[in-house]
């Protein structure tokens, strides 16, 4: 429900689950603000019974000044999202901070996180204005896309606490300033990975051409996103990669082949969306799972060869309207075959006319298989 909707509410006095003050929806014991209905405050003082503070009270609203009690424990998803604050200081006693909670403030400046946040979540700052910020002691983990986009920030100092980190956390131009011991690793090319090589975190250079170490098993969300001048990623004979992840390589136009090394086993979602020079794919026998739209919307992709253990197919080639060949290998030697180790083939993964093409070529009765295959048309 958005406030935006009324002008004002009323609540009986004699009303057992909420009361209104200032126009300001809470529970009944004003211990949770649920809604705020004046968006003309520049500045407000948070009442001290109040622990929490609901989904997106404050979002989009004209705050510049916020006063927290000393009562306060939950800060929900986007509270403060799109509003004209300029300074935080979230204080000690607040213990979870929502998704996207300061996303979007176009006019904050500093932030200060108190001791009992452990997690800044995902998307948590992103595409704020936010040029300065102190984390705790305690921060144990940055969730992907924190501060994605904020452009101001040119400098954080991590604590030594930090173990885990998500993809495309930080600012791409950022200068990070990790403790001696810190459990992370910057390479030649300047990409960010954990202390043994295994997850490729972030990526802060633009170049044409990345070499991936053996060692690689994940390659995050977002790494390479809109990297419109790469060219090419080479992937060692050894590879251990298993997993490439959500939009790792989305809108790299230029990358006209992708060598799929032998043990992949995932295909996240959108992971190749909008790779316009890829024309032909050929999947390793490893790979099991191709998320949705992971390969919407490559315009030239003529050709895709899978390998002998897919499994799930699902809105993966959505918008590919040059696809014409598709290959199950394990087949009868048929240029489309699916075999019954296939699970799911769901209805957009691929053209309409090239999914009807391999349901009636496969099977004389292919209502029969759509019923048995879980597919709907």
């Amino acid at each position: 429900m958005s406030a935006s909707l009324f002008n004002e509410i009323i609540c009986d006095s004699q009303n057992n689950y909420f009361s209104v003050e200032d126009g300001i929806l809470y529970n009944k014991e004003k211990t949770s603000i649920i809604l705020c209905f004046q968006n003309n405050y520049t500045s407000i003082i948070i009442p001290e019974t109040v622990e929490s503070v609901r989904r997106a009270v404050f979002a989009g609203h004209l705050l510049e000044n916020i006063t927290f009690n000393s009562k306060l424990r939950v800060l929900s998803e986007s509270f403060l999202e799109g509003s004209h604050i300029v300074n935080v200081t979230i204080p000690d006693t607040v213990i979870s901070l929502g998704n996207s909670a300061f996303a979007r403030c176009k006019y904050l400046n500093t932030v200060v996180i108190g001791k009992g946040i452990t997690i800044i979540p995902e998307s948590c700052f992103r595409s704020s204005n936010i040029s300065n910020i102190t984390l705790n002691d305690r921060i144990t983990t940055i969730k992907a896309s924190a501060f994605y986009e904020c452009f101001n920030l040119k400098y954080m100092k991590l604590p030594k606490s930090l173990i885990n980190i998500e993809g495309d956390c930080f600012p791409r131009d950022v200068i990070l300033d990790f403790p001696e011991d810190a459990p992370f690793a910057f390479a030649n090319q300047s990409l960010l990975y954990n202390g043994n090589k295994t997850v490729i975190y972030m990526r802060f250079s633009e170049l044409e051409h990345y070499d991936i170490p053996s060692s690689v098993s994940t390659i995050s969300n977002g790494l390479f996103s809109y990297l419109g001048k790469l060219k090419s990623i080479n992937f060692q004979s050894n590879s251990n990669l298993t997993s490439i992840l959500n939009g790792a390589f989305w809108g790299c136009g230029n990358l006209e082949t992708f060598d799929f090394p032998n043990n992949l086993t995932y295909i996240g979602n959108y992971a190749f969306r909008d790779c316009n020079s890829l024309k032909t794919i050929y999947f390793p026998d490893s790979l099991v799972t191709i998320n949705v739209y992971a390969f919407q919307t490559c315009r030239k992709l003529t050709e895709v060869r899978f390998g002998r253990n897919i499994r799930f197919i699902s809105v993966t080639f959505y918008g590919c309207g040059a696809l014409e060949t598709v290959i199950f290998e394990g087949s009868a030697g048929t240029e489309i075959e699916l075999d019954s180790f296939i699970y799911r083939v769901s209805k957009g993964a691929f053209s309409t006319a090239l999914y009807m093409r391999l349901l009636k070529e496969i099977y004389a009765d292919y209502k029969y298989i759509i019923k048995n295959m879980n597919i709907c048309i």
